[in-house]
C-alpha cells in the first residue's frame, strides 16, 4: 500500500501542478523593467523537470519591443544534490532557431554577492531565423545566412546586471550581402 500511495501522490502532483501559475510567476521574475519575457506554455517532462514552449525574450523600448531571442522549446531539470545545498544547479536543453542549445545554470554566492552563472553550448543555429536579421532582410539592409555554433559563459547579478561574459562563435557556410 505504501508504494501505491507514493505512486498515486506523485501522479496527482505531476498532473495537478499549477503550471499556468508557475508560468506567470516565471514571466514576472524574469522580466525586469527593460526586458520582456513571454512563455506560451509549461508542461512536465518525464521525471522530473519542466518543458517551456515558445519562449520570447525582448528588450523594451519606448515605441516597441525588440526581440532578441526566441526558443521553440526549453527543457530544464534540477541536479538533485543541489536542492539540499546553498548552490542551486539546473541543467537545460532546447531548440533554438532550428538548432540545439544545452548547458548548466548555477545560482551561487561569491564574496557575499549572489550570482546566476551559465555555461551554454549551441549547435547548428540558423541565424537567418533571428528576428532582427529577418527585419533587416525585409528592409533590404542586410542578408545573413548560415549556421552558428559555439558556447557562451555568462555571469549575472540577481538584479540582472551582466557581470562577466565570454562567447565563442563558429559560423558554418555564411553568406553576408
Amino acid at each position: 500500500y505504501m508504494i501505491y500511495g507514493l505512486v498515486a501522490f506523485t501522479a496527482f502532483v505531476y498532473i495537478m501542478f499549477p503550471y499556468d501559475q508557475l508560468r506567470q510567476r516565471l514571466i514576472e521574475r524574469m522580466s525586469p523593467d527593460y526586458v520582456e519575457v513571454n512563455i506560451a506554455s509549461i508542461s512536465p517532462t518525464f521525471f522530473p523537470g519542466l518543458a517551456l514552449h515558445n519562449i520570447q525574450v525582448a528588450i523594451r523600448q519606448t515605441n516597441a519591443s525588440l526581440e532578441v531571442l526566441r526558443l521553440q522549446t526549453l527543457r530544464a531539470w534540477p541536479q538533485w544534490r543541489s536542492l539540499f545545498s546553498p548552490t542551486k544547479h539546473l541543467t537545460f536543453s532546447g531548440t533554438l532557431y532550428d538548432g540545439q542549445i544545452s548547458g548548466d545554470v548555477r545560482y551561487t554566492v561569491r564574496d557575499g554577492i549572489p550570482y546566476w552563472e551559465s555555461l551554454a553550448g549551441f549547435e547548428n543555429l540558423d541565424v537567418s531565423r533571428h528576428a532582427l536579421l529577418q527585419e533587416m532582410q525585409q528592409n533590404q539592409k542586410l542578408t545573413v545566412e548560415g549556421r552558428l555554433s559555439g558556447e557562451a559563459h555568462t555571469r549575472l547579478t540577481t538584479s540582472g546586471e551582466l557581470e562577466q561574459t565570454e562567447i565563442k562563435f563558429k559560423m558554418k557556410p555564411a553568406i553576408l550581402t
